[in-house]
């Protein structure tokens, strides 16, 4: 018999003891794995079953649809529990949390192909060549996490290359193949400790972009990576890519030669991505550790993607501004920095920063020329007008 819960008595005296939602963190470590020939197969096995899960929930949806019915998540839930047991018997072995997320997924998906901004998650059947990955583990199939193993429900301990960072409990497991290795993604929930006080630091307004990856209103100027060295092995990777899809497209759809060339254009791609990442989060916490207060903007990225005019749509995405600006946010909220968002539209490279003259800047002007004398390069004038007021510097 479960215990009835009552409301303590002292709760109502001190509304104020209880936790407040600002005073825990959630943070994900992602963590490569190192599993045995036997887990490997399980691990393939498992993400199969919920590409399935979320594949038929998708085509069901479909047909009700087009039935004239208002399909729901919970309808198509048990539409799957009572169908499973005969036409996906293959996985009844394994663990059924993962088909469970996959419906919550596809509840997401069909919610964001209502929102025209949404439409690169709309739903839309996920391909076993391109998408690897399953969520797994609730409150009856939990995974716990120790001795640099983690414990997954029907499949078992798998060994991690390194031990988890962050101590506290987890919340959410993600597992996912990149290029040909598979990762965890362990969610913790963290309790946040209260920082010092920050005294001398100064309000930053940052301006991110596509030639340089970050520029500060102090000046300070971060390109889109951090050495030549860096930018030379990109520039090989995507000549490596080329030459790949050249390859691909003499190649047949199917055969172990296609198969093996794609999983070379996955690595080359994942060696670019981590690049830019290890740039980024260097970037985001240089510029923290001297701030009292931050000002960014909210770029329209898809709006930047279809009306691109000099830059081409692989250039804008390829820059991860939306990326950047995330790493930037989480880590103000660990360090108790204010961040103040512009408005989406707010035009920071078209306003004076001296005295708020307004003028067109097309991409090819790289200096800002205004008639009271200000000459500034584009991007740092874009960063002075996103420097929030000092006051609210900590």
């Amino acid at each position: 018999m479960r215990p009835s819960r009552t409301k303590p008595a002292s709760s109502a005296a001190h509304p104020k003891s209880s936790p407040q939602k600002d005073e825990f963190l959630y943070r994900t470590h992602k963590v490569a794995l190192d599993p045995t020939p036997e887990m490997e197969c399980l691990l393939t096995r498992t993400a199969d079953y919920a590409r399935a899960a979320y594949n038929w929930g998708l085509k069901s949806y479909m047909d009700d649809k087009k039935a004239g019915q208002e399909p729901t998540m919970i309808a198509l839930r048990r539409k799957w529990n009572a169908i499973k047991g005969s036409e996906f018997a293959w996985g009844k072995h394994l663990a059924q949390s993962t088909a469970h997320y996959a419906f919550d997924a596809l509840g997401h998906a069909i919610q964001a192909g209502d929102n025209p901004r949404l439409q690169n998650t709309a739903a839309r059947y996920h391909s076993k060549t391109w998408h690897t990955a399953f969520r797994i583990g609730d409150k009856v199939e939990r995974v716990r996490c120790h001795d640099q193993r983690v414990q997954l429900p029907g499949i078992g301990g798998v060994r991690m290359c390194e031990p988890l960072r962050l101590s506290g409990s987890l919340q959410k497991v993600t597992i996912k193949r990149e290029a040909g290795r598979w990762f965890a993604c362990l969610t913790v929930k963290l309790t946040q400790e209260k920082r010092p006080d920050r005294p001398g630091r100064t309000s930053i307004g940052v301006d991110v972009g596509i030639r340089n990856m970050l520029v500060c209103s102090d000046g300070t100027v971060y390109e889109q990576y951090p050495n030549a060295k860096a930018e030379q092995r990109a520039k090989h990777q995507e000549r490596k890519i080329k030459r790949y899809n050249k390859q691909l497209a003499e190649q047949v759809l199917g055969s172990a030669r296609h198969e093996r060339t794609v999983l070379k254009i996955q690595k080359a791609r994942y060696r670019i991505q981590r690049a830019r990442d290890d740039s980024q989060h260097k970037a985001a916490t240089e510029v923290v550790d001297k701030a009292g207060a931050i000002g960014i903007e909210t770029p329209d990225i898809l709006g930047m993607t279809q009306g691109s005019g000099q830059r081409s749509p692989g250039q804008i995405s390829g820059a991860a501004m939306s990326a950047m600006l995330y790493k930037l946010a989480y880590r103000c909220e660990a360090a108790g920095i204010k961040l103040t968002r512009a408005d989406r539209y707010f035009p920071s490279s078209q306003l004076c920063s001296n005295c708020g003259r307004r003028q067109k800047m097309p991409m090819r002007k790289k200096e800002y020329r205004c008639p009271c004398g200000l000459v500034l390069c584009r991007d740092v004038n874009a960063a002075v007008n996103l420097k929030p007021p000092a006051s609210t510097a900590a």
